[in-house]
């Protein structure tokens, strides 16, 4: 060891820590449930899941994610995997997430995977490209569900046989993929966490019998254990406006429960509206929360009106919403939802003498 080195050893490492990479999830709300920042919501380096119900909004808040990820330079190094077994995201990625996004999504390593070692082999190879190229990435699978398991494959291959030939053979409880999540996931963590790759796995909630845990999916319980943010969506609302004297459809509210974080640990609540013609209103959730929470005095209805003194702004939330976003105010609406936010926070905060201070 030279003397050099040896002085260095001596005063110890003095850099400043790396301020760790977040991705926004394109929800300001999302963000403020899972991290309590506005523009914070998954961390870079971690694994995460996202379940809910049917047209409860899943798929487009992790399209979402992709597309933030698209337009923030941080993350201009990154590639962007989908890997689509279900086949349900058929919608225009250019015309919703925009050009950027529509132009660095691809399939991930070795193509759609239809069986989940398929979808470990594919992680595991996109770490090695990550560490080869010093590339990290940003990886979806849609969904868990989706993907059988080569072990239930022969099981079924058994069945099939069996019953053709008039014989026997045990019934199968399991599909397999728990097991191997509780194996495998733990191995692309640590590589994922070395290079700042993130992983998002779509699951689908399933009718539970058990009233004391109505949350149930498939999968096992290896898919929470490892997650740093587990996000339960469910759609609880349509949204209609009359139209030439008909109610039609323009979308869903989407009830997002943060069930698990490891960065706030809270359980935190927020509902998002999703339309079809733009998917999240991200502007039009905060304005409907300022007002449910009465920062803002107005109507709770989603066609409602709204005062908001800061805007110097009295009418219609949804002239208000045009009216932030003409302005380039979504910063300034997010800083007042941020500030009320910190204030009900440490309302709930318990004042008291801290043991170990």
């Amino acid at each position: 060891m030279t003397a050099k080195e040896a002085k260095k050893l001596l005063r110890g490492n003095t850099a400043k820590p790396k301020e760790p990479l977040f991705l926004s999830t394109g929800s300001t709300l999302v963000n403020l449930a899972c991290t309590g920042h506005t523009r914070r919501g998954f961390m870079a380096g971690k694994y995460y899941l996202l379940v809910g119900g049917t047209n409860s909004g899943k798929t487009w808040l992790a399209h979402n994610a992709l597309a933030e990820a698209s337009i923030t330079p941080a993350f201009d190094n990154y590639d962007f995997y989908y890997n689509n077994p279900e086949g349900g995201a058929l919608f225009d990625i250019e015309k919703f997430f925009g050009k950027k996004l529509a132009q660095r999504i691809k399939e991930p390593p070795g193509g759609t995977s239809y069986y989940v070692e398929e979808f470990y082999y594919s992680v595991d190879d996109a770490n090695k490209l990550a560490k080869k190229n010093k590339r990290p990435f940003i990886y979806v699978l849609d969904s868990m569900d989706a993907v059988n398991s080569l072990s239930q494959s022969k099981i079924f291959t058994k069945q099939k046989n069996a019953h053709r030939k008039n014989r026997k053979v045990p019934a199968s409880y399991t599909d397999g993929k728990a097991a191997r999540n509780s194996t495998d996931m733990r191995l692309l963590l640590t590589p994922m966490e070395q290079m700042g790759s993130i992983l998002i796995v779509i699951g689908q909630r399933r009718a539970s019998f058990d009233p004391f845990d109505p949350d149930n999916r498939a999968g096992g319980t290896a898919l929470s254990f490892y997650a740093t943010i587990e996000i339960w969506m469910d759609k609880i609302k349509q949204i209609k406006r009359e139209v030439k004297s008909v109610n039609e459809q323009l979308g869903n509210i989407s009830r997002v429960r943060i069930k698990r974080s490891r960065v706030a640990g809270k359980d935190r609540i927020v509902h998002i509206p999703i339309y079809h013609s733009i998917g999240i209103d991200d502007t039009g959730s905060l304005i409907d929360w300022l007002v449910k929470r009465e920062h803002w005095k107005g109507s709770k209805d989603i066609d409602g009106s709204v005062k908001a003194p800061e805007f110097g702004f009295e009418g219609g939330k949804d002239e208000l919403a045009q009216l932030v976003e003409e302005m380039d105010a979504e910063k300034q609406l997010r800083s007042i939802v941020s500030g009320v936010w910190r204030e009900i926070e440490e309302e709930c905060e318990i004042k008291r003498k801290r043991r170990y201070a």
